[in-house]
């Protein structure tokens, strides 16, 4: 097989998006690869066109074609995944003392694996994504007062919620 087209040729980095694949000698039972991952759904509507739906991916992909027997093709850097813009909704707590060390939960949509946290200037050592609305993160220290809470998805999109933390001085 040899695919010669992807499109569309962007799509989500979480992937879903149905594309179709231009190309020639492809057969029914054929997988296509995105990045190396799996598409779902394939469908071969004759030999020289398949439908696909991309799986979760990051930057620029080659797409990969495999017919049954083993033979595959390959169209390099045929499709881009972009990341989806997070949307940061809530911080809980939304304070906590100077040293930190403290772990927060992020409300929102769209977080990704991998995703960076940062409390004003200083980024969070610790996050853990549950869902891709709800992840936490450790508090790193910092001074008193309130600062913004970014999250930083990979491939660069981002969401802020200006003064979503405030530094505390801890009572003596």
């Amino acid at each position: 097989p040899i695919p010669l087209t992807v499109t569309p040729d962007s799509g989500s980095a979480l992937g879903g998006d149905l594309v179709t694949v231009s190309g020639l000698y492809m057969v029914s039972g054929l997988s296509i690869y995105f990045c190396g991952n799996p598409a779902t759904e394939v469908s071969v509507a004759s030999a020289s066109q398949a439908t696909a739906r991309t799986p979760a991916g990051v930057g620029l992909c080659d797409v990969e074609i495999v017919n049954p027997d083993g033979q595959a093709g390959g169209l390099e850097g045929g499709f881009t995944f972009t990341p989806p813009q997070p949307v940061l909704e809530n911080v809980v707590p939304s304070e906590g003392p100077l040293e930190g060390g403290i772990d927060v939960v992020l409300y929102g949509t769209n977080f990704m694996q991998g995703m960076e946290v940062w409390f004003g200037v200083s980024q969070s050592t610790q996050v853990v994504l549950f869902s891709s609305s709800t992840a936490s993160a450790t508090v790193p220290p910092g001074l008193p007062g309130p600062v913004n809470v970014e999250i930083v998805n990979p491939g660069g999109a981002f969401a802020v919620i200006n003064d979503g933390f405030e530094y505390k001085e801890t009572p003596q």
